[in-house]
């Protein structure tokens, strides 16, 4: 006896000149319902057992504790200096693109100065503020601070004598340098208002702990003697002491 399916597919080819079924393709008009059948049933039999082969591959996996150990690759002492003073120029570069005491204040003054002509803005309007105390800004003003900022820095940097030609583009201009800060990303990170508006005074503390982080992990490179990204027991012991 056939089973449901089969007579079901059986039935849905109308027959052929000669009494026979016509299906999609030559071989399977010549197929009778038991041998399409056991084609299935092969079929469902190979692809449990591969499901089954894969399930105890990934328990096996599982249980197998992971490698923490890699032995170094030996190098030329060409290549060894070579990398050592890449990965020295790299931690200057980016030890070059963080803002210091000075003008992290002055990033506190662009905030403080874009809400203050919002007040004033409102204030104009007859609009009713929440909170007079509040240093909270939209990503549009704080869009307003970045630009602010980034001429505040390039200026500094012109009245400090810095030689144009020197400059690295990319680390020593403004822009590069708090770009990452005022990003969609960045701000979507915070908890905003009604108004969609973020804490200023939470801002400022996500820019000092993003550059103090930056700061401990320069400090914890310049310790990395064949600057390979590990540290070594005697290179940790350096650091701490």
């Amino acid at each position: 006896a056939l089973a449901p399916w089969a007579a079901n597919l059986l039935g849905s080819f109308p027959p052929a000149r000669g009494g026979k079924t016509a299906g999609p393709g030559s071989a399977s008009a010549r197929r009778s319902p038991e041998a399409l059948e056991a084609e299935v049933e092969a079929e469902t039999a190979r692809l449990l057992a591969a499901r089954a082969a894969s399930a105890a591959d990934a328990s096996t996996a599982g249980r197998t504790i992971p490698s923490f150990f890699r032995p170094k690759s030996a190098a030329t002492p060409l290549a060894a200096e070579l990398r050592n003073t890449a990965h020295r120029v790299a931690l200057q570069y980016k030890e070059r693109g963080l803002l210091e005491d000075d003008e992290l204040e002055d990033l506190w003054h662009c905030i403080a100065g874009v809400v203050a002509r919002r007040r004033d803005e409102e204030a104009g309007r007859e609009v009713e503020d929440d909170d007079s105390d509040d240093n909270r800004v939209s990503y549009e003003e704080l869009l307003e601070v970045r630009d602010a900022f980034v001429a505040r820095l390039d200026a500094s940097r012109v009245n400090a004598g810095a030689n144009a030609s020197a400059a690295v583009k990319g680390v020593d201009d403004g822009a590069s340098r708090v770009a990452h800060y005022f990003s969609a990303r960045a701000f979507g990170r915070f908890r905003r208002d009604a108004r969609g508006r973020v804490d200023g005074r939470t801002f400022m503390e996500f820019v000092v702990r993003h550059i103090a982080l930056t700061q401990s992990r320069i400090n914890l490179g310049c310790h990395d003697a064949d600057a390979d990204g590990w540290l070594e027991e005697a290179e940790i012991f350096e650091f701490v002491g």
